[in-house]
This record gives structure tokens, sequence and C-alpha cells, in this order.
């Protein structure tokens, strides 16, 4: 039976720093889980809690392992099994080659809102993950006109543009959503959008 009880919420951006041979997940998941229950469960029994960390390992990994990448962020969250609610964090991850270090700032979400927002950057990036490698077999005409499908374009405002036929750009979508294996206009537009939005990340990163 879940607790209604609210947890405190957390006042401040939490920054952690390690040096990159000393740095390990599992470091930074007992900093983060010591600082949650020294700010938020004060005065409570935390023994027995059952809390699960959730985050997204392979994006991780690919941080931690890529030598030429320096940014990335993500949000993780705590599931606490005795409360109602979830506490969500994002975090910015900085590689310093230089000093050879791992600064890593996160940012506490308060509110409802704010872990909508979070589950759905969890949503678009399982997307992106899964569907990468079928989105690369497209061609650049077919990538052109998924990107103009994202914005919510119809086939004849994207004809126009490409001075082609509505028809043309409609057997085009079909030929896309085969690739994609996506069967509604509907999952073709998330799967484009979430592509779309990391590839922009990764590239800013």
């Amino acid at each position: 039976m879940k607790s209604n009880i609210k947890l405190r919420p957390i006042p401040s951006i939490l920054e952690f720093n390690a040096t990159l041979e000393s740095f390990t997940i599992e470091t930074y998941k007992h900093f983060l889980f010591e600082r949650l229950v020294n700010v938020s469960l004060i005065d409570m029994d935390t023994e027995h809690l059952k809390i699960d960390l959730k985050y997204n390992t392979i994006r991780v990994n690919e941080f931690i392992d890529d030598n030429n990448k320096q940014q990335t962020s993500l949000p993780i969250s705590f599931k606490i099994k005795t409360f109602k609610d979830d506490i969500i964090f994002y975090t910015f991850w900085v590689k310093d080659r230089v000093r050879h270090e791992i600064n890593i700032i996160a940012f506490p979400a308060h509110d409802h809102q704010e872990m909508k927002l979070f589950k759905l950057y969890h949503e678009m990036y399982s997307i992106y993950v899964s569907q990468k490698q079928k989105y690369n077999t497209l061609s650049r005409r077919e990538k052109e006109i998924a990107s103009y499908i994202s914005q919510g374009l119809s086939n004849k405002e994207i004809a126009e543009l490409l001075f082609l036929s509505a028809h043309t750009i409609k057997n085009h979508k079909n030929n896309i959503m085969h690739k994609l294996e996506v069967n509604t206009s509907f999952s073709l537009l998330k799967t484009v959008y979430a592509y779309e939005f990391f590839t922009r990340e990764l590239v800013m990163n």
C-alpha cells in the first residue's frame, strides 16, 4: 500500500565531482541516495524503504566510454515503493579531459508537470534508440519528407515545397512507414521527432 505522505522537496541543485579513474555509476547512485535521504526524508525510518533507481544505462555507458564526447544530459528517477510519487532529477554531465574529472549537476523536479516532461523525455529516447538503425536506412529524400511530416505538414504542403505530386509524397510516406515498421501516422511522427531531437542534441554535445 502506497503512502500519500509527501516527501520534502529538495531545495537546491546537487553537484557531484570525481576523477575519471575513480568514477562509477554506483558511486553516483550512492551520492544521490544519501542526499535524498538527508534532505527529503529527515526524521523518518528509512531502513526498510524499497527504492529503485532508474536511469538509461546504455546512454551513461556510451558517454563514459566515448573519449570524444564531453557533455550529455539525461533524467534519473528514484522510485520509492512506499510513497506515491517518483523523485526525478534532470542531470547534466561534463567530462574534463585536461583535469581528468567528471562533473554531474542534478536539478530536482518538484511538480507533476516536470515529471511528465521527464517521462516524455525517457519515452522519446527509447524510441530514438530502438529506431535509429531503421531510420538510417531511409534515403535522403525520405528523410527530408519525414522531417516535414514531423513538422505537421500535410502531403499536399510537402508536395508543393518539393515540387512533387501529393501522390508521390503519399508513396514516400508509405515506404517510410514500412522501413520504420510503424503502422500509424502518429507513431511515425513520434519516431521522426525523437530521431531529429536526439540527433540535434548529440551533435550539440
